[in-house]
């Protein structure tokens, strides 16, 4: 992977802006336009400030035949508010083969049909339409599969496909709910989240940014929890536990 697409990576990741990265590292203006059109990299020391920056070492940022390095203090460990005991530390890099057993317990959990999960073109969500017919409630281990296909850097159609689709139904489930004031959430609003990814996902409108046209990652997904205070119980299955 190039350093721009590695640096693109990155930036999704932490859930912020280009202009908010070259405002924190003082960078030019015009550096992200240098480093995709032109192929170019940044000086030795700028590098350094970037990886810095993102927790990752140089060598890994700029050598294009290297797959990104966290520092070990960046390391991922997420302690589960869903089940405390349960830490998960996995690589942004890597495939992630679905298989029809994974397939069929997504489903179920999320109450989605096989079918609306493996076609991108139905960009919403209608439970009318779209229902599995047989919904197993909260599967953890489902769940966790879930999370950690968000945290992967897909590299296959299907993988894609049903990150996407399962972004949309939990899209679906905020659209359901009102929040204090008794208004719609406007995920918009939400920091964390990019407008654009949002513009793909509610509409299937490719941006120009290829590496925008996926599902929401585990990162965004702990975003839309936190600022619409909705629990991953409902988000993924759409009930509340009684």
């Amino acid at each position: 992977m190039e350093f721009y697409d590695k640096l693109v990576l990155l930036i999704e990741e932490r859930g912020i802006t280009k202009n908010k990265l070259l405002t924190d590292l003082n960078l030019n203006r015009n550096s992200f336009g240098n480093w995709q059109k032109q192929g170019s990299k940044p000086r030795a020391e700028t590098m350094e400030r970037i990886a810095e920056y993102f927790n990752v070492t140089a060598e890994s940022l700029s050598n294009d035949n290297v797959e990104l390095e966290y520092q070990p203090s960046a390391k991922k460990s997420f302690a589960s508010k869903l089940r405390s005991y349960y830490q998960r530390t996995v690589s942004l890099f890597g495939s992630y083969d679905i298989t029809d057993e994974k397939l069929s317990r997504f489903s179920k959990l999320l109450n989605a049909s096989i079918t609306f999960l493996t076609n991108p073109s139905e960009c919403e969500f209608d439970p009318d339409k779209h229902s599995a017919g047989e919904h197993s409630g909260f599967d953890y281990d489902a769940i966790f599969d879930i999370l950690e296909l968000s945290d992967r850097c897909v590299d296959n159609d299907v993988a894609r496909t049903v990150m996407i689709q399962i972004s949309r139904v939990i899209l679906y489930r905020v659209s359901k709910v009102k929040d204090a004031d008794g208004n719609d959430f406007d995920l918009y609003n939400c920091k964390y989240l990019l407008s654009n990814k949002l513009n793909f996902l509610y509409t299937n409108k490719p941006c120009k940014d290829v590496l925008l046209n996926y599902g929401l990652n585990f990162t965004e997904i702990s975003a839309i929890h936190q600022y619409t205070g909705l629990s991953y119980f409902y988000l993924f299955t759409g009930e509340e536990k009684a």
